[in-house]
């Protein structure tokens, strides 16, 4: 990855921060083509390159957002250190037992390890993936229900809202809910 300066950094996150649209393009024209060659290089493709790099931006953008933001690098060497973590997660998680060996990683990128406090970032980013997925597999109706249910709303009122008794809405609450830990359990 070409090596660009802190200050230019800055200015990137600055643009992150104020929620700049083009600043996203620039960040893919900028260091997406050495990770799609780092990750083609190590047994992936370029769609699992794009898929890294948009959830290493998930991750960067949330930190923005939130001023848990701390350069200990370059951001192309944090943004590459992000996605290898992925890559490397995903290639052990996929792995048979026979291939748990230490991998060996071909092909250079110049990164920086992600901090425990990124890690976090990464695991609640794929945990909520992971959820969205699931509830889009409900039915409209569980959907409805577990998304009055979550904002906060009573029984009575959800019940209300959907026209039926409390404790036909209770059961199917309880239903919806199975369903949807059943949907994260196979995950």
């Amino acid at each position: 990855m070409k090596n660009l300066s802190r200050a230019d950094d800055q200015t990137l996150l600055r643009a992150i921060a104020l929620a700049d649209r083009k600043v996203i393009r620039e960040l893919y024209r900028r260091y997406l083509p050495s990770i799609i060659t780092y990750i083609k290089h190590n047994q992936g493709t370029e769609a699992d390159a794009y898929a890294l790099f948009r959830e290493a931006l998930v991750v960067l953008f949330r930190k923005v957002k939130r001023g848990k933001m701390s350069m200990p690098a370059s951001l192309d060497q944090y943004i590459a250190g992000i996605c290898r973590y992925q890559w490397l997660a995903r290639q052990s998680a996929t792995a048979t037992p026979s291939e748990k060996a230490p991998m060996e990683i071909i092909g250079h990128l110049d990164y920086v390890a992600p901090d425990s406090q990124t890690v976090g970032f990464i695991h609640e980013t794929r945990q909520k993936q992971l959820f969205r997925h699931a509830f889009s597999q409900l039915g409209e109706k569980c959907q409805e229900l577990l998304s009055l249910y979550y904002q906060k709303n009573a029984i009575a009122e959800i019940a209300d809202l959907l026209g039926t008794s409390e404790a036909e809405a209770l059961k199917q609450k309880d239903l919806c809910t199975s369903q949807l830990f059943e949907s994260l359990s196979r995950r």
